[in-house]
């Protein structure tokens, strides 16, 4: 009989071999407990979303890369483009002085054949011709000066106008992270001014008087008279 209760005991006793201990012996753990399998499955979707956000990453540095080899790239070809289209001006300018001393010489000697068969009694009024003349021809260039000048300025403030949009355009761009912004944005770059819509006030250069006297004294008009426009 005892046996019998003994061997009860020692099987009432008995853990049961289902159940697991915890590390210290003081009690059953919990069947709950994640299994290894569970962290792994974990673990690697923690992987997974760092690829995903190192990809992403990756991607915007590239897009960054290509647009700051972009603004390199426009930013020489605009100043090639202005060196180029100033030098037009220049060469401009050179061939319409070369145009407007011509018509003065010419003038000059319009004057003096003129002057040949009335030497006597225009001796001295074809001296202060000549010389208002010439002096007219340096206002003229003067003012062909100016009107260079004002064109010159002119494509420089559209051009210093479109670095600027073209700097806060790609700070835009630098300031970004987004991959899908980035690509939305390079569809909106600023555009280069048409340099050749942006000339010259087409204004006639002052010539009204002397052709006035021309007319008033019988002479004939000088040449020059019409103005370079």
């Amino acid at each position: 009989m005892r046996e019998n209760e003994s061997e009860s005991q020692a099987s009432d006793g008995e853990p049961d071999p289902t159940t697991s201990w915890g590390t210290n012996g003081s009690g059953p753990v919990s069947s709950d407990i994640p299994t290894s399998d569970d962290s792994t499955d974990a673990a690697a979707a923690d992987a997974t979303a760092d690829d995903s956000s190192a990809f992403l990453a990756d991607l915007a540095r590239v897009m960054q890369a290509a647009a700051g080899a972009e603004r390199v790239r426009i930013s020489e070809e605009s100043e090639r483009r202005r060196s180029a289209h100033l030098e037009v001006i220049r060469a401009r300018e050179t061939s319409e002085a070369d145009e407007l001393r011509v018509l003065a010489e010419g003038d000059v000697k319009a004057i003096d054949s003129w002057a040949d068969t009335e030497i006597e009694r225009i001796q001295s009024e074809r001296e202060r011709r000549i010389v208002s003349r010439r002096a007219e021809l340096s206002q003229r260039l003067e003012d062909h000066r100016l009107l260079i000048g004002r064109e010159v300025d002119a494509v420089e403030a559209a051009i210093a106008a479109y670095r600027t949009e073209v700097e806060a355009y790609f700070g835009r761009l630098d300031a970004e992270a987004d991959p899908v912004a980035i690509a939305q944005a390079a569809g909106s770059r600023p555009t280069f001014p048409a340099l050749d819509t942006i000339g010259p006030d087409r204004a006639p250069l002052a010539a009204d008087t002397v052709a006035a006297d021309a007319a008033g004294n019988g002479e004939p008009p000088l040449t020059g008279d019409t103005g370079l426009v």
